[in-house]
């Protein structure tokens, strides 16, 4: 039996799904916010999806109350996707 020959230049390399970047301009509200923590929640109106947060995504702003109407970017880098540059509405 011949032994198999190399792949050919056709064979494409396995591509990850998830090594793009993005960011999205996205409203919604703060589900919750842990001040003490740094750490906070908020949910995009449009889509319903849920997006961390931390202090240092927020723009000039200490504090954020559940049900604040706010204005966030969604960025992903890598796998996971996150809220950055919150602001209030």
């Amino acid at each position: 039996m011949a032994p198999l020959p190399p792949p050919s230049s056709a064979h494409r390399p396995e591509v990850d799904e998830y090594a793009g970047q993005y960011t999205i301009l996205s409203y919604g509200h703060v589900k919750a916010y842990d001040a003490t923590r740094g750490l906070g929640t908020v949910v995009d109106d449009a889509s319903g999806h849920e997006y961390r947060f931390y202090h240092s995504a927020l723009e000039g702003v200490t504090a954020l109350a559940p049900g604040q109407a706010v204005e966030f970017e969604v960025s992903r880098k890598g796998r996971d996707a996150e809220a950055s540059c919150v602001l209030p509405v």
